[in-house]
């Protein structure tokens, strides 16, 4: 494990990850508070990975840590307000009946707690389901017990 963190062993999907958590660390330090904004992170990457050997100099435009790069892009404000409207979404979500509410929370929950290791928010396979599903949680109240609409 020393020998993929420290670089100069074989790349690991630990080891990047470790990698790129550091380098975007280095880039949210130098901008903690409004980030590099928004399409920035990739040079900033590349500008902060320059100081690394090996591997770790390897740049990326995805830190697989999606409140790291949203940090890293939007800074301190940036990063608040994506963990609150993720917390709103599932008080929301809580409130609402039916099965597509169910199916969307727990679709959230799970992308939340794995978007520690990768950028599901982001990305556009797991991205795009999620975004369907919370799109129907949020609807189905619409259909399941509420006034409808005329």
């Amino acid at each position: 494990a020393g020998a993929a963190i420290a670089g100069d062993g074989e790349i690991t999907n630990v080891g990047i990850r470790i990698a790129m958590w550091r380098v975007t660390l280095d880039i949210v330090s130098s901008a903690p508070f409004f980030g590099t904004g928004s399409g920035g992170f990739s040079m900033a990457y590349q500008a902060a990975a320059q100081h690394y050997d090996g591997w770790w100099r390897t740049v990326s435009d995805d830190p697989h840590q999606q409140y790291l790069h949203i940090w890293a892009e939007y800074g301190l404000m940036g990063v608040f307000l994506f963990i609150s409207a993720i917390l709103k979404l599932i008080h929301r979500l809580f409130k609402e009946t039916g099965p597509y509410a169910s199916i969307s929370l727990v679709v959230l929950f799970i992308v939340s707690v794995t978007s520690l290791f990768n950028g599901h928010f982001s990305s556009f396979i797991e991205g795009r389901l999620l975004w369907i599903f919370l799109a129907m949680g949020l609807a189905s109240g619409l259909s399941y017990g509420k006034k409808q609409c005329p």
